[in-house]
């Protein structure tokens, strides 16, 4: 995959094709131009299909893990850690969700307010540098 192409693939189904075949006006005679403009209308079309068509809960999470809102900040990492996770529900006594903590809330916290994500700080060639091994 080409650097610049940040899309990812997606499934377009044969009614995609069609729906995308009967939005191009005219004869469609199938060469490389018409297949590429065929190919962009069936991905629009499918595209649509897909993000419409599933729900939160088709893709949450059900075992949730939460953390107590007393919980020391270094407590919290460990959780998340240990269980591999981005963010946290938050809950107080009587079990509600008070918040949420994430990577990003750590990132904020120790200083890095201008950061979106611990993605963008991690690939931030300022703070990171990259040791290359190689072997012996």
């Amino acid at each position: 995959m080409d650097k610049k192409d940040l899309s990812f693939a997606i499934n377009i189904s044969d009614q995609d094709v069609y729906e995308a075949m009967k939005d191009i006006p005219g004869y469609l005679d199938i060469t490389t131009g018409d297949f590429k403009e065929l190919y962009q209308f069936a991905y629009r079309k499918a595209l649509s299909r897909l993000t419409h068509s599933v729900t939160a809960k088709e893709v949450m999470t059900r075992a949730v893990i939460s953390v107590d809102q007393a919980f020391p900040l270094v407590d919290v990492a460990r959780v998340m850690a240990a269980n591999a996770i981005a963010g946290v529900p938050v809950i107080d006594d009587d079990n509600k969700v008070v918040g949420v903590i994430s990577e990003k809330d750590f990132l904020a916290h120790m200083g890095a307010e201008d950061t979106k994500s611990f993605m963008a700080r991690a690939v931030e060639p300022t703070t990171t540098k990259f040791v290359s091994i190689t072997p012996a």
